[in-house]
């Protein structure tokens, strides 16, 4: 007889980001500059893709140029990114979505490198407490005055909005991203019906005025399937422990 595969738990089946390959086109006023397959240049649970040929390809589309301040705004209106998400294991497809631009969301520390986003108004995927969007963040750096601004990288971000009140919104962290795109991209079947209650559970912590800070940093990572109740409990026992030491020690001296 043929037997099947035992399904694992959720946290065993979970992909790391270096598990997903991103098809990404790149279109100007809608004629194709560059198309091709990126690897995340990082292995932890974040996902930047390098930008370096298709933006050779731009400069050789001639319209790039020396772009600073507005002209920059002006030709990246005329930009779209579409991308996605391929699993290599199995080749499942995850559409996320035609992303325009939506203007300079950043200026870090260096003035050279600046930050715009691109997004999709579409909804990537939803529960019965939240909707998930796509954010893309290109980075660029800027030189000197008639040198070619250079795009280093596509960083992508997930976003949640709660449906129940639309003013609590945020950007998905930690396991939460590469979680999400398993579940898109395929649980075992077995897990998907507790993969769906644990992404619909993020609600309760991400609308809490800490936005779950115990769960989400505390512990460093999302506990699966432990709810926002039971990481408190967890952190407040931690602590008094601490405590008890702090007293004993003190008491000796």
């Amino acid at each position: 007889l043929c037997q099947e595969t035992p399904a694992r738990d959720l946290r065993s089946s979970l992909n790391a980001p270096m598990d997903f390959t991103f098809f990404v086109r790149v279109t100007e006023d809608g004629r194709l500059i560059w198309e091709g397959d990126l690897k995340s240049e990082r292995s932890d649970f974040n996902f930047r893709l390098p930008l370096s040929e298709a933006c050779a390809a731009m400069v050789e589309s001639g319209n790039m140029g020396d772009c600073p301040g507005d002209a920059m705004d002006s030709y990246l209106e005329r930009l779209q990114f579409t991308v996605v998400a391929i699993r290599d294991k199995d080749q499942a497809m995850i559409p996320l979505g035609l992303c325009d631009y939506h203007g300079s969301i950043s200026f870090t520390n260096n003035s050279r490198l600046h930050s715009y986003s691109f997004e999709d108004d579409n909804i990537l995927f939803s529960t019965d407490r939240l909707e998930f969007r796509v954010n893309l963040c290109l980075q660029v750096t800027f030189g000197g005055v008639g040198t070619t601004p250079s795009m280093e990288g596509l960083v992508l971000h997930l976003d949640w909005q709660s449906k129940l009140d639309e003013g609590r919104a945020g950007g998905l962290a930690i396991l939460e991203p590469v979680f999400l795109l398993t579940f898109l991209a395929g649980f075992h079947y077995s897990l998907i019906n507790e993969a769906l209650r644990t992404i619909d559970g993020w609600h309760d912590f991400f609308v809490r005025d800490d936005y779950g800070i115990p769960l989400r940093e505390t512990f460093g990572y999302i506990f699966l399937g432990l709810s926002q109740e039971a990481a408190d409990i967890q952190a407040a026992t931690f602590r008094e422990a601490l405590e008890r030491r702090r007293a004993a020690r003190n008491h000796l001296q």
